[in-house]
């Protein structure tokens, strides 16, 4: 991330200092430094969060296994959720195709794009059903709702991916705080920590 930034302050200092002419093409130039770097590195970093994360990998496949046989009914039970405050069926089923798709993905900045869609669509599904006769806070109930979307996902290392994206966006410059929070609850929330089933 470091050699990053060097590399985008240089082409900016290069190209877009004090010229108007340059202005719109130079807001692709990050994504396109990153795109470049990770390109050649990404599987070689993506190796060293896995070795790293193996043991957070192993819990969260030891807590799946415990809960594979379980019926949606007796599963959202395990997690205090009540059915009707899921999002439509049609939500949940894109959000747990997306976060599929992440781990496909050898770009952090689209891997994050991602997970914060996945978030929006959460948030707007709780704004259109919430009421104050449920029982449930919204931060809880969506807390809930991420570790009944990660359950059914079908991530092969999701403490690697979540934690190497942690990482990124906390070596850039520029604060990312609603994505890092973002992040760090779908983390807390995959199923390595649930309840003893």
């Amino acid at each position: 991330m470091e050699a990053i930034d060097v590399t985008v302050k240089a082409f900016f200092k290069q190209y877009n200092y004090g010229k108007a002419d340059t202005k719109d093409f130079m807001i692709h130039c990050r994504p396109s430094v990153e795109k470049y770097v990770f390109s050649k590195l990404y599987e070689h970093v993506y190796a060293m969060y896995k070795v790293k994360n193996a043991g957070l990998d192993k819990k969260y496949f030891m807590k799946k296994e415990l809960v594979k046989d379980y019926s949606k009914e007796k599963f959202l039970k395990l997690l205090l959720l009540p059915k009707e405050y899921l999002p439509s069926e049609i939500i949940s089923n894109r959000a747990i195709q997306v976060l599929m798709g992440v781990e496909k993905s050898n770009l952090p900045r689209e891997k994050v794009r991602d997970l914060v869609k996945i978030y929006s669509d959460i948030q707007l599904a709780l704004s259109d059903t919430m009421n104050t006769s449920n029982k449930l806070k919204n931060n809880e109930r969506k807390s809930k709702i991420f570790a009944y979307l990660i359950a059914n996902s079908n991530l092969s290392a999701p403490a690697t991916e979540l934690n190497l994206l942690h990482d990124y966006l906390s070596l850039q410059d520029k604060q990312h705080t609603t994505e890092q929070i973002i992040i760090t609850n779908l983390h807390v929330h995959t199923p390595s920590n649930l309840r003893q089933a």
